[in-house]
């Protein structure tokens, strides 16, 4: 594991959905509002999980596609189980 002079990495997220069952989204969220504060708390708690296991190296590298899909992926697992009727 490498460590970069224990300097904190700022990271700015940001995710598009799309209502995939509207009658689960009207259940569960309400609103738009409340859908983006839920999926905000959901990227950045899954950002954090994914970067936390990734070096700065690999984040500046090619390898950045593959954890993009892989934070994407893990977003959408977690809206599945919370059963929120949206996708990333």
């Amino acid at each position: 594991r490498e460590v970069i002079s224990g300097e904190p990495i700022i990271v700015d997220t940001f995710a598009r959905y799309h209502i995939t069952d509207p009658l689960l989204f009207m259940k569960t969220l309400r609103t738009v509002s409340a859908a983006n504060q839920r999926l905000e708390s959901i990227v950045n708690d899954v950002t954090r999980s994914v970067l936390g296991k990734t070096t700065l190296r690999q984040l500046l590298s090619s390898d950045r596609a593959a954890i993009m899909k892989e934070i994407r992926d893990q977003v959408n697992k977690k809206t599945r189980e919370d059963k929120l009727g949206i996708e990333i």
